[in-house]
């Protein structure tokens, strides 16, 4: 998956002060959203409560107001993927036919609402949300979008401070086996397109997380693709 939107935001937010790079993310946000036809966007941090995964709020403009229960609901299918999914109270809101993102149901945002998950530094992980009634996203549009949603995830996080991007090295078989995980395969399926033990392949996978002090298959995911690992 590309990760030019992250390229592009950091050159961009370079020697420039705090509230000017908030207006920049505020207009790339902005720029994402109309380039969907989304009438509202935001950003959460997804970090770990006392009752599992939560949300919290980085930023966020026009968009509507949650329930802790649209928040948990959120919070549960952030967790553990890497697929975009979305959810709709109409008929139709022009997301029906995107095979590479999965429909959801709950007490959810807004009229209809398509949801990134993402990661960036420090480990932080989360996910950048459109509300709106109905977009203008395709198939073929989607892993480039997805990809900005990073860059756009990445400026939130550096404006909050942060080290620097931390340097990973994975071995062939390593990254061979995330980019398969990134595709959707289980274990086994991996294991017979490589040609390897299912032993084998589930060692690799635990090596890549912990290099990238991941906390499972698809946090390390998310790692590798943000980091230019896996494409």
């Amino acid at each position: 998956m590309p990760v030019t939107g992250a390229i592009q935001v950091k050159a961009r937010t370079q020697g420039i002060s705090a509230s000017e790079r908030s207006d920049e993310r505020d207009d790339y946000g902005a720029e994402l959203a109309r380039r969907i036809d989304a009438t509202g966007h935001a950003a959460f941090a997804l970090t770990r409560g006392a009752r599992g995964g939560e949300l919290v709020p980085i930023f966020r403009s026009d968009f509507p107001d949650i329930a802790p229960a649209g928040a948990s609901w959120l919070a549960g299918c952030a967790q553990g993927s890497i697929r975009p999914f979305w959810w709709a109270r109409e008929a139709s809101c022009g997301l029906e036919g995107l095979r590479w993102a999965s429909r959801v149901d709950g007490p959810l945002p807004g009229i209809a609402g398509v949801a990134f998950p993402v990661a960036a530094r420090q480990d932080a992980c989360g996910l950048v949300v459109f509300t709106g009634a109905r977009f203008a996203l395709s198939d073929q549009a989607l892993p480039d979008f997805h990809g900005e949603c990073f860059g756009l995830f990445d400026s939130a996080v550096r404006q909050h401070g942060g080290a620097p991007l931390e340097t990973v090295s994975l071995t062939k078989r390593e990254r061979e086996c995330i980019r398969l995980a990134a595709d959707g395969l289980s274990s086994e399926e991996m294991a017979r397109a490589l040609r390897l033990s299912l032993h084998t392949a589930n060692q690799y996978l635990a090596d890549a997380a912990r290099k990238l002090n991941a906390n499972g298959r698809m946090h390390a995911v998310a790692k590798a693709l943000r980091l230019g690992l896996i494409d």
